[in-house]
C-alpha cells in the first residue's frame, strides 16, 4: 500500500504503527492527532512525502521539510528520504531517521541534542553538525553501516554509549576540544576506524569505547588503561 489515509477522527499514533511498511510512500496526520509514539515510520523505505495538517495544534510540519515537528517543545520526531531538517528544531526525537535511506544530512544550528536510536540503521553515508549540538545520545548511529564521514559539532560535549557501535565503514573522527565523555562501546566494532586523537586529555573516556586495537592519541589503547576504574587516563606522561 502505498497511500494510507489515517481518519480524522484519529488522536493517537502509537509507536511503529507502521514499522517496515516497506512501499508507504506518502503520509498526511490529521488535525485532531495530539500525541504520537516514537516514530511510527521507522523503517519504511519507500516513505518520500510526510504531512501534517495546518490546524493541527500539537505537530506540524513546518516549511515543507517532510518531517513530524512536535510543536511546543521542536522536536522532530519522525522522518522521510525527503526530509529537510528546519533551523527551528532543537532537537532529533528517539529514532526519528531509524531506517531512513537518506545519504546525507545537516544537523543545523539550533540542534543541541541527538535522540537515542535517532539514526539507527539508516543508510546515511555523511553527517555534519553544525556548532549547537552539545549531545550525542546512546546508540544514536548505531549499526549504520554505510557511514563514512562524520563532522562533529565544535561544542560537542558528551557521546553516550554505543552511539556510533557497528559503523564499519567509519574511518575518520575528528573530537573537537570541548568533548569531556565518550561512553561505554560508543565506538566499538568501527572495524575502519584505526586510530583517534583526544585533544581534551581530561575528558572520561570509557576503556571500552573503542576496540582493543585502536590507536588513542598515538598509543595503543592498553597504554591508557587505568589502575583502577572504568576510564582511560589520557594525563599519563
Amino acid at each position: 500500500m502505498e497511500n494510507i489515509i489515517i481518519p480524522n477522527a484519529v488522536i493517537e499514533i502509537e509507536s511503529e504503527a507502521f514499522r517496515l511498511c516497506k512501499y508507504l510512500k506518502n503520509i498526511t496526520i490529521p488535525a485532531l492527532v495530539e500525541k504520537i509514539g516514537i516514530n511510527p515510520f521507522a523503517f519504511c523505505p519507500s516513505l518520500s512525502s510526510i504531512k501534517v495538517s495546518k490546524d493541527n495544534l500539537h505537530f506540524d510540519s513546518r516549511n515543507d521539510c517532510n518531517a513530524i515537528i512536535e510543536t511546543r517543545s521542536n522536536i522532530l520526531l519522525a522522518s522521510c528520504i525527503n526530509t529537510i531538517i528546519p533551523n527551528t528544531v532543537e532537537e532529533i526525537g528517539e529514532g526519528a531517521f531509524e531506517g531512513n535511506k537518506k545519504e546525507s544530512i545537516i544537523i543545523p544550528s539550533n540542534v543541541r541534542r541527538i535522540g537515542e536510536k535517532a539514526f539507527r540503521g539508516s543508510w546515511i553515508k555523511t553527517v555534519m553538525m553544525e556548532e549547537s549540538v552539545s549531545q550525542i545520545k546512546s546508540c544514536a548511529f548505531i549499526d549504520c553501516g554505510m557511514l563514512e564521514k562524520v563532522m562533529l559539532s565544535k561544542n560537542l560535549e558528551r557521546i553516550e554509549s554505543q552511539a556510533f557501535e557497528l559503523c564499519v565503514c567509519l574511518r575518520l573522527i575528528d573530537f573537537p576540544d570541548s568533548l569531556q565523555y565518550i561512553g561505554f562501546r560508543a565506538f566499538a566494532s568501527c572495524r575502519s576506524l584505526k586510530s583517534v586523537l583526544i585533544k581534551n586529555k581530561k575528558a572520561q573516556v570509557h576503556k571500552k569505547a573503542f576496540d582493543d586495537d585502536v590507536i588513542i592519541n598515538g598509543k595503543p589503547r592498553d597504554y591508557w588503561l587505568p589502575i583502577e576504574g572504568d576510564f582511560l587516563d589520557l594525563q599519563k606522561n
